[in-house]
């Protein structure tokens, strides 16, 4: 009844007080839902990334089997050019579809991401070199920092260039 009574004079009551209440609990539902859509939305680029990485080491590792008796200088190189170009394909596809739900038929969309993976491999690369060169640590603890890093970035450009719907 305490409770009734209390819902009764929030709306009977002052009307302004009530409209400053109702703003104010909008407002914290809002940012609420906005931070779980927010969540939502980075765990499923993670799993995105996630399985694409699983993607491209099991590519990888067929590749090497297929290949390391046939042309055994290049294998490695060869294995890991078609592992990653057939990652690159799930991973457009799961992030286009699923992650950022972009239903635009522009193959420009494709360009720019495989612009993006490109210059990402690149500099992933460039950075394990340079950071291997200075500090003599691991190459693979190494190209995991370096790849966490330029995940959170990529995820960044993904959403406001590569998949940004237009207004």
């Amino acid at each position: 009844i305490e409770q009734a009574n209390h819902y009764t004079f929030l709306i009977i009551g002052d009307i302004g007080t009530n409209q400053s209440i109702v703003k104010s609990s909008a407002r914290k539902i809002s940012v609420q839902c906005k931070t779980t859509m927010l969540i939502k939305f980075f765990f499923k680029f993670l799993f995105s990334s996630m399985s694409s990485s699983l993607v491209d080491i099991g590519f990888f590792t067929l590749f090497v089997a297929l290949f390391r008796n046939l042309i055994p200088q290049y294998y490695i190189y060869i294995s890991t050019a078609l592992a990653r170009v057939i990652s690159a394909v799930y991973n457009f596809n799961m992030n286009k579809h699923t992650v950022f739900r972009n239903t635009d038929k522009n193959k420009f969309i494709a360009v720019k991401y495989f612009v993006l993976c490109v210059i990402q491999a690149a500099v992933s690369s460039v950075c394990v070199k340079m950071l291997f060169d200075i500090t003599a640590a691991n190459e693979s603890i190494i190209k995991i920092v370096v790849d966490t890093i330029l995940f959170f970035i990529s995820f960044n450009i993904q959403r406001e260039w590569v998949f940004k719907k237009k207004k």
